[in-house]
């Protein structure tokens, strides 16, 4: 939807993951050992044109790096046609942050995998306009988030910091808790937050009307606030 999605995903054969090395990171791994922590948003993916190209770019500003991921498989459409997708990942990883992941996501066959008529939904989501994250000291990982999205500096918002990441924006909000930096809430943003709000009555879900945002709380949406706004406009 609007060139973003959230990806949901569900361990099945613990025995078939690998462990990370000094080289590789294991996608797997570190979501087998999140899930044993909590739920909720595990990772941060960014669109990228050239994976090898963050890659070199991510270690020039001093971030750790990975060997690039690559895989491809051939994915049985509804129609039952089999298309080839395939994804180059760069990863990167923060000591200060070990309870989310970053990496960017090259689409080799982009136009097998976004297809027009998968991305109408019922509740009127556009994009993903927006993620928020929680640390006691978001100072602290600001640097670190600002040279993997690119960005130039963090800007301040009473004590709170934002990010940009193309038009929309990650905000680092400071909390009490004695935990680590972790997302905490993925803004969605829709064409008409009435029509979204009559959807989430009809499905039953619990939400609260916040400004101009629906906020759907973590409670009910597995470890992960999620917030509507009318951005997609």
């Amino acid at each position: 939807m609007g060139g973003s999605y959230i990806e949901l995903l569900a361990l099945n054969d613990v025995s078939r993951i690998p462990e990370p090395t000094e080289a590789t990171f294991s996608f797997a791994a570190f979501n087998r050992d999140f899930l044993a922590r909590r739920e909720g948003l595990s990772m941060l993916v960014l669109k990228s044109y050239d994976a090898e190209a963050d890659r070199q770019r991510m270690a020039a500003s001093g971030l750790r790096t990975y060997d690039i991921a690559h895989f491809e498989r051939l994915a049985r459409g509804p129609d039952g046609v089999e298309r080839k997708v395939a994804f180059s990942l760069a990863f990167t990883s923060s000591p200060m942050i070990d309870d989310a992941g970053f990496f960017s996501c090259q689409h080799h066959f982009p136009e097998n995998f976004w297809r027009p008529e998968y991305q109408c939904h019922a509740n009127g989501a556009a994009r993903v306009a927006g993620v928020r994250m929680v640390a006691q000291h978001p100072e602290e990982v600001a640097p670190f988030l600002c040279d993997f999205a690119g960005a130039n500096e963090a800007r301040i918002a009473g004590e709170s910091l934002s990010i940009a990441i193309g038009d929309d924006e990650l905000i680092v909000l400071p909390t009490a808790d004695q935990t680590t930096p972790h997302f905490a809430a993925i803004e969605i943003a829709v064409a008409d937050l009435d029509q979204t709000e009559r959807h989430l009555l009809t499905a039953h879900m619990p939400f609260e009307r916040v400004g101009q945002t629906l906020v759907v709380p973590a409670s009910a949406s597995h470890g992960v606030d999620l917030v509507f706004s009318d951005r997609g406009r």
